[in-house]
């Protein structure tokens, strides 16, 4: 029986009892029973929520639905939404190979998902043949922001994220085993998969010993380096050994171990040199190009999966088409709050912060009436309802839901959202009593007592309102 089988069988029935007893006899009180709810699942924690009739437009709950958190990967909703209004649901990015006189031109053109067999098929008609002058590489990262400073890389659960490069292959990732030492206070031991492409690691990472009181304090966390990156902290050693992924930062050197092997792959002669930084001609004639999935395609892996890179390039993409003048991260608060009104009708716009478009920068500051009226927005939108709803993590469906709440499979339809001291959800349910509706609940700044069985706890909130409205 695993944990969380445990905590239900065990937890839950007093829970229940708790939450449907009493003060839920009454519709008109069952704001001040979740508040009672809240403060038993959640003490000493600051707790929003929000629920919406999406056939009514009622708001039977709200609980600090106004007031500020941090949502984490929650705005991944928001970077779904305004990458289908702006780029469009067909859209989709390319690479492209060109030609001018004896050089040939590479030109990447910041698609978030291109792996190594794109740049076999980008090259397959040169296959044995012979490149006479030069293999020009020419990254057009279009003024993109390079990457958020202050954004909280999550490489280390979905090898994704920093640093955006116009030219991302395998997703500019160096895999390593991470092993624990035989005793706390031993060094961690990292081995690379595969040619990690001299990427470095200054490892300052502990083996540790955690007691269940204090689980959360064995996280490793890291810090960037101009050539890789320093991993502090400890990690727990009851886990087993586990796949940890680094973004590579040295472009150029993976670029050209790659093109080295598709040349040799395909029996490509390069007899002129590897170039970087220079211009493609205006002359140059394409010979080739692949594409990404379109947009629709790629939601799966935004908000199923919660993919950092494809999010945050969509969300680039898309304000680059509205304003061709953004490039600073320090413009997207600005930047939304002038564009999200021409498409969608949102309550507190005003009062949220915005910062980039995953969520892991902690100084953005939504509230859950703003994610639940863009919720609301989306489901009265007939060009966005059905692709978002179905891309959104699912009981029972490949997502960061899979393992969760199995009694509510076919009814609920969520965006997760994560970090040690957070768990935050918002997406569409369907109620034990057939009524529609739009939720979010954000939980932050959860005490270490209580972060062990925080997702338990939260699907217990999530059960009420089912159970409930």
């Amino acid at each position: 029986m695993t944990f969380y089988q445990k905590w239900r069988q065990r937890v839950y029935p007093l829970i229940l009892f708790i939450v449907l007893s009493g003060p839920f006899a009454t519709n008109a009180d069952d704001q001040q029973a979740f508040q009672n709810a809240i403060k038993t699942l959640f003490p000493h924690t600051q707790v929003g929520l929000q629920v919406i009739n999406l056939k009514t437009g009622d708001i039977p709950l709200d609980i600090n639905g106004h007031t500020l958190f941090t949502p984490a990967s929650v705005m991944k909703i928001l970077t779904a939404a305004v990458a289908l209004k702006i780029l469009g649901p067909n859209y989709q990015c390319h690479t492209d190979l060109y030609q001018k006189g004896e050089d040939y031109y590479l030109q990447f053109n910041n698609d978030p998902t291109l792996l190594y067999a794109g740049l076999i098929k980008l090259f397959a008609p040169l296959k044995g043949k012979t490149i006479a002058g030069n293999l020009v590489i020419v990254i057009n990262n279009d003024g993109f922001p390079p990457y958020s400073q202050k954004s909280q890389l999550e490489d280390n659960l979905g090898c994704t994220g920093n640093p955006m490069d116009g030219a991302m292959i395998d997703s500019n990732t160096a895999e390593f085993m991470m092993k624990h030492g035989q005793k706390a206070g031993d060094a961690l031991i990292f081995e690379p998969l595969k040619n990690h492409l001299g990427f470095t690691i200054v490892n300052e990472a502990k083996t540790c010993a955690c007691d269940d009181t204090m689980p959360f304090s064995c996280e490793l966390d890291r810090e960037e380096l101009e050539n890789g990156v320093r991993i502090y902290g400890c990690y727990d050693q009851k886990y087993p050994d586990k796949k940890i992924c680094f973004p590579v930062t040295h472009t150029q050197k993976k670029l050209r171990a790659a093109l080295t092997n598709v040349l040799q792959e395909l029996h490509i002669q390069l007899k002129g040199q590897l170039v970087f930084d220079q211009p493609l001609p205006q002359t140059a004639k394409r010979i080739n190009q692949v594409h990404s999935s379109p947009i629709k395609e790629m939601l799966d892996e935004v908000l199923s999966m919660s993919d950092n890179l494809i999010a945050r390039t969509l969300f680039i993409k898309a304000l680059k088409k509205a304003r061709p003048d953004f490039y600073k991260w320090d413009q997207v608060d600005t930047l939304l709050k002038e564009i999200l009104p021409q498409y969608f009708d949102l309550q507190d716009i005003e009062h949220c912060h915005f910062h980039e478009g995953v969520g892991s920068s902690t100084t953005q500051s939504i509230t859950p009436a703003f994610i639940n009226s863009l919720l609301a927005a989306i489901a009265h939108d007939s060009s966005l309802s059905t692709l978002i709803r179905n891309t959104l993590a699912q009981p029972g469906k490949r997502s960061t839901y899979k393992n969760r709440l199995p009694e509510l499979k076919g009814n609920l339809w969520v965006k997760t959202g994560y970090m040690s001291y957070l768990t935050n959800l918002a997406g569409y349910m369907k109620t034990q009593k057939g009524t529609s509706l739009a939720f979010t609940i954000f939980v932050n700044h959860i005490p270490l007592s209580l972060r062990q069985d925080k997702l338990q706890r939260l699907d217990q909130l999530v059960k009420a309102i089912y159970d409930t409205l």
